[in-house]
């Protein structure tokens, strides 16, 4: 609206003044409507992704705890699977000493009584598959039983 348009319609100077200045009071309080349209597009958007990106938040968390349980699985079977390594080196161990002890204890005639009264302890397998102590504990269950140590008929 302008001056002239008020001063047309029958307003004086001074009134048409003042309604101008009412008018453009209002008309700075009040937005375009496309702008308007523009924030609230906008807004909508953001509260969407705010949505959106809760959404994502908890099968992230959903996720995380996924992993964390698998993480710890992971770590039991690990020392699990350890556990059992350890078993099978002793079984490995075991095997191995009682079959190198036999060949060397071959030419007696109780040789697995000789071997069941060494102190499997105090001998020590080498990498090369050597046993280390093994004279010894023998001449340790000698002294003690030598009964068994008769050699065998050929």
């Amino acid at each position: 609206m302008k001056k002239k348009q008020l001063l047309q319609l029958g307003l004086t100077e001074e009134i048409s003044i003042k309604v101008l200045a009412l008018y453009k009071e209002e008309q700075s309080v009040f937005i375009p409507k496309a702008r308007f349209d523009e924030i609230n597009q906008k807004k909508k958007e953001l509260e969407w992704q705010v949505m959106h990106q809760k959404e994502q938040i908890d099968e992230m968390r959903g996720s995380n705890l996924i992993c964390q349980k698998l993480k710890e699985e992971m770590l039991g079977l690990l020392w699990q699977a350890g556990q059992e390594k350890k078993k099978d080196e002793e079984k490995y161990r075991d095997v191995l000493l009682y079959s190198l002890l036999l060949e060397r204890l071959s030419s007696y005639k109780y040789a697995e009584l000789i071997f069941e009264k060494m102190d499997k302890q105090r001998l020590v397998l080498t990498p090369e598959g050597e046993v280390l102590g093994a004279e010894e504990e023998i001449e340790r269950v000698r002294t003690a039983y030598q009964e068994l140590f008769g050699l065998k008929n050929k």
